[in-house]
């Protein structure tokens, strides 16, 4: 045989090489050349390919042995790799990679005839499937391809790597296909997955160091050999925090990347480098509504959720939420994604506005039986502030294990009516102004807001009607027009119209003209009634003090009230009232003294008495407000302002002392009220109390700075003889005027008050008894039942077992029981447990609200704080 011995410096491509001719190869009379570089040896028969390909493909594969083995230090193979060309190949691939046995090394299969762009592809391609053999052959065919198509363009990057393969991807991705699927070379697509965390993740390798790029893509296969079999996303995991199963970090990440895939670029942590190239699309299902996409029960609160879906391991789904198309400002979505208690599965919502996107994660995440997201603003006007597309993407990331779940979103809250403005229309003058203003508690999360008003009682003019403007502000957009009506007491007053002559372009304020009647001087105050419906067609809470919310998995609505006439929840408002100014009228604030001290020697009979006597002593000019105080920080109205006795004395009726007495501070929330509320120019603040203050308040400085604003602070009985304006000194017990007047004959059939504050809410708590860790869910009801009122509350104690991950450097494990250790309840009623009913408000009703969320960050910092004493 005659061989030909060549070499050749070719300093174009930066390579040496030998070339071999072997003209006979063999004696088989067919040609074969073998081009001989450091690490490659390229062969090919003469009559199928040329020395110049050969030479271009050897160029290639040295280039691919200095990325990954001189920059990143990934195991070089221990011989010389083998590069056959040929015509064809099997399975009409381009290049093939076989593994070593123990008759022959590692080598490579390249079909010739390719162009440049291709060659330096499957070069890169192939030569990775060799560096893998190097750690382990025995991996997922997903992690097999993936990774090496993630790195072709790593080493020519003007190439088009893995982004052949991301349409076909897509395609396939969000149709049930998990991440590790080998149908239809899905697998390849799959890089995707490693070019993301490779562009946007940090992880650590088996030393420890912080890795990024390719040295962490190293690093999963250095850890993948560590052990025989399949490891990929143990590897994976471990690389990027922890064990799979409870590895949070891990997870986040795969979730993040299911928010990538639809986001593709320009947004941080969400993106790929090459995203503007990316023209896959995503196929999400609608989310079909108009603005509720649940029925909403209007007489149990209950929201009911939509159809249940299933997440097999390693896949996601994608939903559009259709949103609203009427013409308004942005609403609030309210978003819940719902699975069993200690789900694994992950929700990402991608906002888009202005060709821009945004990704947002769940507020309540890990270990929550839903995942809660609110999204302030969308819908509205195109090109507004709010969002104009949602989309929601739920992701198992879970190797080997089957998720269920179940979708409910609210766009827009509860619809209250915020503010009323009321100005007379000859002079513009203001007669009432009434908002609704939020007082937040950094403590609870129960929130509640407060009515503050300015108003300006009107002179009465018998005889004469009376035009106002109006203004309604509502905290949602409306359906339709508001309606207005006047009640005098509880009945309509007749011949009444409202006139809406303006709203706003968000449907939100509404202006109009109201014209009163003829009114007598019998007429001295006059109740707002304002029935309007949202957007949703849902009808107002009629007590917006207390903060309508969602349930936290959005299955009902908490103290969102109605008042009776259209079932459980949504009526209409009666918050807001207009009074009349007459010669002669007074305005009279009672402030009874409820405190332990009262019960003695017939006290607080006679208290009772002094109170009811005043009522019954008004004129129909006059309007009494009640006050009491049971204990420090325990004071109440227990009627506003009205003209009407009837409430005032079932109210008087309805007190019974307790312990402490607030006097000081009685007066002085009971004496701003009067300050702020009253509608006549005489202002009377009639205290009834036996003067013993013992909530360390000073009852004399309080009433002087009153009397400052020419308020008239008086001891009762205020119809009495002995009455002592304050000012003189404070009467002690004995100097309190005799009372023995009867008490007023009891009227037939008339129900007791009972004080009560219908609420119902949940609260989270952790607590650290030496090294154990105790979870509480504390559930809390206050409610009206059968003319009494009832106190219940349910106290669940959940362990919480922890512990250090076995070898895995500073990584801590941590869960809670799924059933509670013990269950605590409590019950109440106000007329036969009232001992018991004011202990357990005491205990329940004052104490911080915390959120699942506060607690389960509490648990971890505990957890950690332990492990690492």
């Amino acid at each position: 045989m005659l061989f030909i011995f060549l070499l050749w410096s070719l300093k174009a491509y930066a390579i040496s090489y030998t070339v071999v001719e072997k003209p006979n190869f063999w004696g088989t009379g067919i040609g074969e050349t073998f081009i001989y570089t450091d690490h490659f040896l390229v062969s090919f028969d003469t009559s199928d390919s040329s020395k110049e390909e050969a030479v271009k493909v050897a160029e290639y594969l040295e280039k691919s042995w200095d990325v990954y083995v001189k920059q990143y230090n990934f195991k070089p193979p221990t011989h010389r790799v083998h590069t056959i060309l040929k015509p064809t190949l099997s399975d009409n691939a381009l290049g093939l990679a076989y593994f070593p046995t123990w008759i022959s090394n590692a080598y490579i299969e390249m079909k010739s005839g390719m162009g440049q762009t291709t060659l330096k592809e499957t070069a890169s391609h192939e030569f990775f499937h060799i560096v893998q053999y190097q750690y382990d052959t025995s991996e997922n065919r997903w992690t097999i391809e993936a990774t090496a198509t993630a790195v072709e363009d790593e080493v020519f990057p003007e190439t088009f790597g893995y982004l052949v393969f991301e349409p076909h991807w897509y395609e396939r991705w969000d149709k049930g296909l998990d991440l590790m699927s080998q149908k239809d070379y899905f697998e390849y697509g799959g890089s995707l997955f490693f070019k993301y965390i490779m562009e946007n993740v940090k992880g650590t390798n088996l030393k420890g160091d912080v890795v990024q790029g390719m040295p962490l893509l190293r690093s999963i296969w250095e850890y993948a050999a560590t052990d025989k079999g399949d490891n990929t996303f143990s590897a994976i995991s471990t690389v990027l925090g922890g064990a799979l199963e409870e590895n949070y970090i891990y997870q986040n990440i795969f979730a993040d990347f299911v928010a990538s895939v639809q986001v593709k670029k320009d947004v941080l942590n969400y993106s790929f480098k090459r995203g503007s190239e990316i023209i896959g699309k995503l196929h999400p299902e609608i989310l079909y509504s108009n603005f509720y996409y649940y029925n909403f029960n209007r007489q149990t609160g209950v929201i009911s959720a939509g159809p249940e879906y299933e997440l097999s391991s390693l896949t996601a789904k994608y939903f559009e939420v259709l949103l609203p198309t009427y013409r308004e400002s942005p609403l609030p979505l309210y978003l819940f994604v719902s699975g069993r208690y200690g789900n694994s599965f992950k929700v990402r919502v991608i906002g888009e506005a202005h060709n821009k996107k945004e990704v947002l994660r769940g507020e309540k995440e890990d270990r929550s039986p839903a995942t809660r997201l609110t999204l302030p603003k969308v819908g509205g006007k195109e090109g507004g502030e709010g969002f104009q597309k949602v989309y929601v993407a739920v992701s198992n990331p879970l190797k080997s294990k089957k998720e269920r779940f179940q979708i409910r979103y609210i766009i827009g809250g509860a619809p209250y009516l915020k503010s009323v403005t009321i100005v007379r229309e000859d002079d513009k003058k203001a007669i009432y102004q009434g908002e609704w203003v939020e007082e937040k508690d950094s403590r609870s999360s129960v929130h509640s807001r407060k009515l503050k008003t300015q108003k300006t009682p009107m002179k009465a003019e018998d005889g004469k009607s009376i035009r106002l403007e109006v203004e309604l502000k509502f905290s949602e957009p409306l359906f339709s027009y508001p309606e207005l009506f006047l009640l005098q007491g509880a009945t309509p007053l007749p011949g009444v119209s409202f006139i809406s002559s303006k709203k706003s372009e968000d449907y939100r304020t509404w202006n109009g003209t109201l014209v009163l009647p003829r009114l007598g001087e019998d007429t001295t105050e006059l109740t707002l009634k304002v029935s309007a419906r949202d957007i949703k067609g849902d009808y107002l809470d009629t007590n917006p003090i207390s903060v309508a919310e969602l349930e936290d998995d959005g299955s009902r609505w908490l103290r969102y009230e109605g008042d009776g006439t259209r079932g459980t929840y949504g009526g209409a408002d009666q918050n807001h009232k207009i009074t009349f100014q007459y010669e002669g009228g007074k305005s009279i604030v009672l402030l009874v003294d409820a405190s332990g001290s009262m019960k003695d020697n017939g006290k607080i009979e006679k208290a009772k008495n002094s109170a009811i006597e005043t009522i019954n002593n008004i004129s129909s000019k006059d309007e009494v407000s009640l006050w009491a105080f049971y204990d420090c920080r325990y004071i109440k109205v227990l009627q506003n302002f009205t003209h009407n006795k009837e409430p005032l004395i079932k109210a008087v009726q309805g007190i019974q002392p307790a312990s402490g007495t607030p006097l000081a501070e009685g007066i002085k929330l009971a004496g701003n009220y009067l300050l702020k509320e009253a509608s006549n120019e005489e202002k009377i603040l009639v205290v009834l109390s036996d003067g013993a203050e013992s909530c360390d308040g000073d009852p004399a400085a309080e009433a002087n700075a009153l009397t400052a604003h020419n308020l008239k602070v008086q001891y009762a009985p205020y119809f009495s003889k002995g009455t002592k304006e304050k000012g003189d000194k404070e009467p002690e017990e004995k100097e309190l005027p005799p009372h023995e007047d009867p008490v007023p004959p009891e009227e037939k059939e008339k129900d007791e008050f009972v004080p009560c504050d219908p609420q119902i809410w949940k609260s989270y708590e952790v607590k650290e008894e030496g090294e154990k860790i105790r979870y509480y869910v504390i559930f809390y009801e206050e409610k009206e039942a059968e003319k009494n009122c009832v106190i219940s509350a349910q106290v669940e104690t959940y362990g919480v077992y922890y512990g250090e991950v076995v070898g895995v450097k500073d990584s801590l494990s941590w869960g809670i029981n799924s059933q509670p250790s013990q269950t605590q309840k409590e019950t109440a009623y106000y007329k036969t447990q009232q001992k018991l009913f004011i202990e357990l408000g005491r205990k329940y009703k004052d104490q911080a609200h915390y959120t699942q969320r506060d607690a389960l960050e509490r648990v971890d910092y505990l957890v950690r704080k332990i492990l690492k004493k």
